[in-house]
């Protein structure tokens, strides 16, 4: 029998590649290749994971070299189509897509997108009139092509983010855990006024994480400072209470772990989309709520994390969006 070899795109932040992974890992029968650009997060998360992927030599759309190299690219992925005998091709959004997607439809291969965010990005738009099916993370009303060719699956959680029963090993006394997550963008400008906000309240217990943040903030006896966490899972697991910004593979995670969180939407998110995300999960979660980056100060933080620490919820039951996913694309 036939072995499927498929390609999937993704890059551009963790939000992207992470379910990618979990997707690529999902298929286990098949031969899959992964494509990434040249950003230092791709490097990163793809590493952690252990993972080989085809390098694209640009970062998105910043400057002319980029969009040359972005060109350039496309005869690229034609020939690694080619060669390894791509049957499918998955794109995750972002920047990333552009190359792949057009190598996808010269080489008229099977092409499969999917928009996580409650905001359908340009790419996605665009390439969804060549697309067999554009696999989506909300039910929000879609006009034109995309309703005809959506198909809703909800959010992908990685098997990583799961909360992992774990000792606690940062602190000896009982009071309560705040767990603060930097996304791979803007991280500084969420942590600095948290962070001066309760560097000296010792009511909580406090673990912060992002990959840039270990030399500029100081640990204390009721803080601490940790890189980039792989099996973020046992993180959730010890937090009693979550901030981070809402990306939506963030919201997805933190609200499946059934504990409160406060969010902090991305102040120059690609068309607000992260406030708009979370605006749709405040919904049906009484356990969450946000506040905006530039309202961060200290009457109103304490006061969310006051109003939520208490409140928590079962953990939510995972999506069948890898099943939805493997009989779409006749995954064998």
């Amino acid at each position: 029998m036939h072995k499927m070899n498929i390609l999937i795109a993704a890059g551009g932040t963790g939000g992207h590649i992470i379910p990618a992974i979990t997707i690529g890992r999902s298929m286990s029968k098949a031969n899959v290749y992964f494509v990434r650009g040249n950003r230092h997060i791709e490097k990163t998360v793809y590493n952690n994971f252990s993972i080989d992927s085809l390098v694209l030599n640009f970062k998105g759309y910043k400057n002319i070299m980029d969009i040359i190299n972005m060109i350039l690219s496309i005869p690229k992925m034609i020939y690694f189509i080619i060669k390894k005998k791509i049957d499918t091709i998955i794109m995750m959004g972002s920047y990333m897509t552009f190359s792949t997607g057009i190598a996808a439809i010269i080489t008229q291969k099977p092409l499969f997108l999917m928009e996580q965010d409650s905001i359908t990005g340009k790419n996605i738009r665009c390439l969804s009139i060549f697309a067999n099916k554009v696999f989506t993370g909300f039910k929000s009303p879609y006009r034109g092509i995309l309703s005809k060719k959506r198909i809703y699956i909800g959010h992908i959680i990685n098997e990583n983010a799961i909360p992992q029963e774990t000792e606690n090993i940062y602190f000896n006394d009982n009071k309560p855990i705040i767990l603060i997550i930097g996304g791979s963008q803007g991280a500084l400008g969420m942590f600095s006024p948290i962070y001066d906000i309760l560097e000296n309240n010792k009511q909580y217990n406090i673990i912060m994480i992002g990959s840039i943040i270990q030399d500029k903030f100081e640990e204390k006896s009721h803080i601490r400072i940790l890189p980039y966490q792989k099996h973020i899972g046992k993180m959730y697991y010890v937090a009693d209470f979550i901030i981070s910004r809402a990306g939506v593979l963030s919201l997805a995670e933190i609200v499946n772990t059934g504990k409160p969180a406060l969010f902090i939407p991305l102040p120059f998110a690609t068309d607000n989309h992260q406030k708009k995300n979370i605006e749709k999960y405040i919904e049906n979660n009484k356990q969450i709520d946000f506040l905006e980056e530039k309202d961060i100060d200290r009457e109103r933080l304490m006061q969310k994390i006051s109003k939520l620490i208490n409140i928590k919820t079962k953990i939510g039951l995972h999506s069948n969006a890898l099943s939805i996913i493997k009989d779409t694309i006749n995954y064998v």
